[in-house]
C-alpha cells in the first residue's frame, strides 16, 4: 500500500488479502484494531533506508519505509500482511471466535497468507521504497508552481466525478435491463451472447451458465 502522511489515506493498493479486506476490515470492531496498528507502525518510520517491521494486532506482520521529500514526510510505502512464521491456529480462532467471523472461512484465508524471511521482506520493502521515492521526485519536479499543483488537483477532482457518474450509469443500466419485463439480449456479431436480462433467461430456460456458452443462434434462428 502507498499512503499519504499524516492522513494514512491509501493511493495505492495491490496484492491485498482476503483475511485483511473480508475479515479484519469487513467488521467494525477488527477495522478499528488495523486502523491503530497502521498508525503506530506509520508514525514511527524515520529513515527510508530503515524500513520497520512490525506485527500488526491481528497477528500479521508489516514492514514499511517513509517517502521524504525535500525533508517533509509525505507518504509511507507498506508491503504486509505476511507471516515470518507459521501462525499459531489457537490465537487465530479465539479472533475468529472474537469478532463473530466464520472460523473454518477465516482459517482458509489464513492458509493464503505467505511466511516469508524478515530478510526478505527487508529487502524487497526497501526497493520498492526507493522505487516510490524516485518516482515522487520526478512528479515532485514537474509541479512548478501552485497553480500546476492546483489544475493537477482539478483534473483529478474531475476524473474522481467522471469515474462515479459511470458506475452510476452503469447500475442504472442494470437495474433497468434487470427490471425490464421484455427479454433482453446482447449478441456480439459473431455470435456469442454478452449480456441479457432475467426475462430473457425465465423465457428460455437455461441457466446464466448454460446460456453463455451457447451461441445465439442455436437459441434463436
Amino acid at each position: 500500500g502507498f499512503l499519504d502522511h499524516p492522513g494514512l489515506e491509501i493511493l495505492v493498493a495491490t496484492g491485498w488479502r482476503d483475511l485483511c479486506t473480508v475479515f479484519h476490515r469487513g467488521c467494525p470492531a477488527s477495522a478499528e484494531v488495523c486502523t491503530k496498528s497502521n498508525a503506530h507502525l506509520l508514525d514511527s518510520l524515520i529513515d527510508p533506508r530503515q524500513p520497520v517491521v512490525e506485527a500488526c494486532d491481528h497477528g500479521l506482520v508489516d514492514c514499511a519505509v517513509p517517502i521524504i521529500i525535500k525533508g517533509k514526510h509525505i507518504a509511507s510505502l507498506a508491503t504486509g500482511q505476511l507471516l515470518l512464521e507459521k501462525p499459531d491456529l489457537e490465537r487465530f480462532r479465539r479472533q475468529a471466535k472474537t469478532f463473530g467471523f466464520d472460523e473454518q472461512k477465516y482459517l482458509e484465508a489464513l492458509e493464503e497468507i505467505p511466511v516469508v524471511s524478515e530478510d526478505q521482506l527487508r529487502k524487497v520493502t526497501t526497493f520498492l521504497g526507493s522505487l516510490a521515492i524516485l518516482i515522487t521526485q520526478l512528479g515532485y519536479a514537474r509541479l512548478k508552481s501552485k497553480e500546476e499543483a492546483l489544475h493537477l488537483a482539478e483534473e483529478v477532482a474531475e476524473r474522481k466525478r467522471a469515474e462515479q457518474a459511470a458506475q452510476s450509469s452503469e447500475l442504472k443500466h442494470r437495474i433497468l435491463h434487470e427490471n425490464m419485463r421484455d427479454a433482453f439480449v446482447s449478441v456480439a456479431m459473431s455470435g456469442e451472447i454478452l449480456e441479457f436480462n432475467g426475462a430473457y433467461q425465465d423465457m428460455l430456460g437455461y441457466t446464466r451458465e448454460e446460456l453463455f456458452t451457447k451461441p445465439y443462434t442455436d437459441l434463436t434462428p
